[in-house]
């Protein structure tokens, strides 16, 4: 499987709405690095970056919105880091 930025924002977002971003935490940095491997480029996973995105989308994250009106009102989450 393999994701565009748009993909990995929107596994953080239902991730956050799963659990919360302590549930975010748990479940999403093992199936990204994961994909890595997969993909045969485990460096490519990078920590640091991937809490702070859910980091940032679980400050943005309302209950019962849509991901695409999460996205409208979020486009600094497609700034480049």
């Amino acid at each position: 499987m393999s994701l565009d930025h748009r993909g990995h924002l929107r596994l953080a977002w239902e991730a956050v709405g799963r659990g919360g971003l302590a549930g975010a935490l748990v479940d999403v940095p093992p199936v990204l690095r994961e994909m890595a491997r997969e993909a045969g480029a485990p460096e490519r996973y990078d920590h640091v970056l991937t809490v702070a995105y859910l980091e940032a989308v679980a400050a943005r994250w309302r209950p019962g919105e849509p991901f695409d009106a999460f996205l409208a009102r979020s486009p600094e989450l497609f700034e480049r880091p």
